[in-house]
């Protein structure tokens, strides 16, 4: 089957979109939808684990 006009003529989507998809499906965000709105909330949680992890001192390089 060949192209139809619609896929030649919609537009890319929308870069703010995208980057929202793209940090939902990292689970940075959550999402939900409201009276035909969606609102999308950071999920700082999975950062917070990565950063504890990373500033957390490491105990072979404690002095003697």
């Amino acid at each position: 089957m060949g192209a139809t006009a619609e896929d030649v003529f919609t537009p890319p989507a929308d870069p703010a979109r995208r980057l929202l998809a793209v940090l939902g499906r990292a689970g940075l965000t959550v999402s939900r939808r409201e009276v035909g709105y969606r609102f999308h909330d950071p999920d700082t949680e999975p950062l917070e684990r990565i950063a504890t992890r990373w500033l957390r001192p490491d105990p072979r390089e404690s002095t003697p």
